[in-house]
């Protein structure tokens, strides 16, 4: 039986949008049009289903259930659920 979760998306909190933003779209990420930029310090994007939030100096988000992890090099990462 598969159970449906909603839409999630990845928040990773970044020390500098502009570096984030570069490294992302190499991997094939694209900025969403109207969802933050660069001088607002947040951005969404994203590359076929997957969306990706990066946040500079912020992290205010929230949705029915979401959680924080941090990885290896202290980086905060926000897992939310949320409704389109």
């Amino acid at each position: 039986m598969k159970e449906e979760f909603g839409t999630h998306s990845l928040s990773v909190a970044v020390k500098d949008i502009k570096v984030s933003k570069v490294f992302y779209e190499t991997l094939g990420f694209q900025a969403l049009d109207g969802l933050g930029s660069v001088e607002d310090k947040w951005l969404i994007m994203i590359k076929d289903e997957v969306k990706t939030g990066l946040f500079q100096d912020m992290f205010e988000e929230k949705g029915p259930c979401h959680f924080c992890i941090a990885d290896p090099d202290s980086n905060q990462i926000l897992f939310d659920q949320h409704n389109d």
